[in-house]
C-alpha cells in the first residue's frame, strides 16, 4: 500500500509506524508535501472546482485557511498532529498530480471578470510558498503560467496536452521575473532555511493580509501577502525600500512610505534601509 494511507494491512504495526502524515513527528530523515499549505492557498488535490481557498476567494477569508498558511510559512505542517519542523515540510501548491495552477485558478474563479486575474492569483499562491521556511517545491512550468488545457489528471495524456508551450514564456514575461525574484530571494534570505519554526506573521483586515519579517545576515525584510479580497489598513514601511513587487507597480530600490496598502494579489518584500 502506499504510505499515506498507511501501508498493507498485513504489516505489522503498520497504524503505529508506518511513514503516514499523521506519524510525521516519528520520522528521521524525511517529511512530507504540506498539503494543510497547498488547501489553504488554492483547495488543490481532490477538492471539488468551485472550491476557493485564501488566494481564489474573492469575497471572503477563512480563519482555518490563514492559520495553516500562518504555520505554513513558518515551516510547519498543519496536520494532526502538527509536524512543526521545517526541514520536514514540503511547501508548494501543485505537483505532477491534477491541475497545473492555472487551470486550477481557472476552474475555480470562473466568476472573475478579468482573466489577468488568473496571473496575479497564481503568482500570489507561489509568492507565499517562495517566501517561506521549509523545502520549496513546485510543478515545472508554473513560471510560464503552463496549462494541459483544464486536464486534470494528465497521466495518460499526449504530448500536446504533458508538453511545456514556451509560447507562454513569450506572452507572459512579468510572471516569468517573478518567479526568478521570488527564487533568489528563496535561496538567499537566511532565515527561510532555519531548522525551527521561527517566523512570526501577523493578520490583518482580518486575514486579508499577511506581513511578517524576514532576516539575513544583517538585512532586515517585510514581506506582504493581500489577496483578492481588498486590504484597507495601511502600513508602516517608512524605514523600507523596495526589494521586489510581484506586480511592478513600485520600482525596486524605491522609497517606501508610512502609510503602504497592498493592492490586491500584491506581494510586496520590502528591504529596511
Amino acid at each position: 500500500g502506499e504510505p499515506w494511507t498507511g501501508g498493507d494491512s498485513s504489516m505489522k504495526n503498520f497504524n503505529t509506524n508506518s511513514a503516514k502524515q499523521s506519524n510525521g513527528n516519528k520520522y528521521e530523515g524525511y517529511g512530507q508535501f504540506n498539503d494543510a499549505m497547498r488547501d489553504a492557498l488554492i483547495k488543490g488535490g481532490l477538492n471539488s472546482d468551485s472550491a476557493t481557498g485564501w488566494v481564489t476567494n474573492v469575497q471572503s477569508v477563512s480563519s482555518a485557511d490563514v492559520n495553516a498558511i500562518k504555520k505554513g510559512i513558518a515551516g510547519s505542517t498543519a496536520a494532526s498532529p502538527e509536524i512543526a519542523d521545517p526541514n520536514k515540510t514540503v511547501n508548494y501548491v501543485t505537483c505532477h498530480d491534477n491541475y497545473t495552477l492555472f487551470d486550477r485558478v481557472k476552474k475555480a474563479t470562473a466568476l472573475v471578470e478579468k482573466e489577468d486575474d488568473y496571473k496575479l492569483m497564481c503568482v500570489l499562491a507561489n509568492a507565499v510558498v517562495f517566501t517561506s521556511q521549509g523545502t520549496t517545491f513546485m510543478l515545472a512550468g508554473e513560471e510560464m503560467l503552463r496549462s494541459k488545457g483544464g486536464n486534470n489528471n494528465s497521466y495518460n495524456a499526449p504530448d500536446s496536452v504533458n508538453q511545456y508551450n514556451y509560447e507562454r514564456k513569450i506572452k507572459y514575461p512579468q510572471v516569468f521575473e517573478n518567479y526568478k525574484a521570488l527564487i533568489k530571494f528563496k535561496q538567499e534570505a537566511t532565515q527561510l532555511h532555519a531548522s525551527t519554526c521561527q517566523i512570526q506573521v501577523e493578520e490583518l483586515d482580518g486575514g486579508i493580509t499577511l506581513k511578517y519579517k524576514v532576516t539575513s545576515g544583517n538585512k532586515e525584510y517585510m514581506v506582504i501577502h493581500s489577496n483578492g479580497v481588498g486590504a484597507s489598513t495601511s502600513i508602516d514601511l517608512s524605514a523600507y525600500e523596495v526589494y521586489w513587487d510581484t506586480l511592478g507597480t513600485k520600482e525596486v530600490g524605491s522609497a517606501l512610505t508610512a502609510n503602504f496598502v497592498p493592492a490586491k494579489y500584491q506581494t510586496l518584500i520590502a528591504l529596511k534601509k
